[in-house]
């Protein structure tokens, strides 16, 4: 919604229809500029010159302030998350043309759903910039990772 704010042309989806329909509500109020389309769709209004990828993920950066998160899923299995961050990167840099940016994020800790899905896609972009912030870095910070890729 910022980015519509300061004049950027915005389409947002989420993977989940059930949180697609919460943020089709909340631009409503918020920023009804900004235009919400199914994932499946979201192919068809681009080629767009930048995407932002903020995937689903293990939740592991919120463990500062919510330490209970690691009881509440003792099994927890990354494969399918990074089956699902792989293939949102690939199809971000399937609509942007040559030269066009993609911002990868994760609100997680590990390397397994950062910057290994990032490296996976160094065929198709060049990672320009790496970002990590957490509580080793600054105690009062959640964890976070985001990559800005060019497309090649």
């Amino acid at each position: 919604m910022a980015m519509s704010w300061l004049g950027a042309e915005v389409v947002a989806t989420d993977v989940h229809e059930g949180r697609r329909k919460l943020l089709e509500e909340t631009v409503s109020r918020a920023a009804p500029e900004v235009r919400v389309v199914p994932e499946s769709e979201i192919g068809d209004s681009g080629p767009y010159s930048a995407v932002w990828v903020d995937a689903p993920c293990s939740g592991s950066g919120i463990l500062r302030r919510h330490p209970d998160v690691r009881w509440s899923r003792p099994d927890f299995d990354l494969r399918p998350l990074r089956e699902t961050q792989s293939r949102l990167l690939r199809e971000a840099l399937s609509i942007v043309p040559r030269g066009g940016l993609v911002l990868y994020s994760v609100c997680s800790l590990f390397s397994e759903e950062g910057s290994d899905v990032v490296r996976e896609s160094t065929d198709l972009a060049e990672i320009r910039e790496e970002i990590r912030l957490g509580p080793d870095r600054s105690p009062s910070c959640d964890g976070f990772f985001g990559a800005i890729l060019e497309k090649r």
